[in-house]
């Protein structure tokens, strides 16, 4: 009991308190309704490899037409916030423009989430149109594209309500948000029953095991609430 009198335990409980409650209102910023669509390129893959001593000596044909350096590209659509995007949501289309000298040779959609999950897509050119269709969190549709001359950038277009711009997380830290918070909260929890191990202060286990459940509190809990 004379360490809960020490003003320095009382200080550094007090402050150990305030980060538990700065970081709670951060997560439950983070976990705050929001309306938001996102895409990658999950493969960009060459068709053919022509070796250079020979090129110039291979055609290849795509319904009779030369083309060259014929990549297979996909593109993951999804859904990525917590709330749906409907098809009135949309003022003008989603659509993906491949940039460069690009000639978007044939295009489909590989895979969705729900299966159910259906929309006609369009191609002109360098451009796939993607028709509007409601879309939940976590739904998703692949793409699969066969191009000429694709130099690896996508620019998306769209007009949707709520939602600023299509976001490319592409090796994007986002996607890891989610597993990165988790090894964090276990990394605190492992160095404090560490620390408690060498030192056998009891209101140092105590105080920093309430300051971590305050902070994964409101993540647990906006995970809960959409699950009822």
């Amino acid at each position: 009991m004379e360490l809960l009198r020490d003003p320095l335990w009382q200080f550094i409980g007090v402050i150990l308190a305030l980060i538990a409650i700065a970081i709670s209102f951060f997560i439950h910023y983070l976990q705050r309704q929001r309306k938001s669509l996102a895409y990658e390129i999950t493969a960009n893959t060459p068709v053919l490899t022509v070796n250079e001593q020979i090129e110039g000596k291979i055609e290849v044909l795509y319904e009779n037409i030369p083309v060259n350096n014929v990549r297979l590209v996909t593109v993951k659509v999804i859904n990525n916030g917590n709330v749906p995007i409907t098809s009135n949501d949309y003022e003008r289309k989603l659509s993906f423009i491949l940039k460069g000298e690009v000639k978007i040779l044939s295009s489909e959609i590989l895979e969705t989430y729900p299966e159910s999950l259906e929309t006609p897509i369009s191609v002109d050119e360098n451009k796939i149109t993607i028709e509007p269709i409601l879309m939940n969190r976590k739904d998703y549709i692949v793409l699969k594209a066969l191009v000429s001359n694709f130099e690896g950038k996508i620019d998306a277009d769209a007009r949707i309500i709520g939602v600023n711009k299509v976001i490319d997380i592409t090796n994007s830290f986002a996607k890891r948000r989610i597993p990165f918070f988790f090894g964090l909260i276990s990394g605190m929890l492992t160095g404090t029953i560490l620390f408690y191990l060498s030192t056998k202060n009891i209101v140092f286990l105590i105080t920093s095991i309430i300051g971590i459940l305050m902070t994964i509190s409101p993540f647990i809990w906006s995970r809960f609430s959409r699950r009822r």
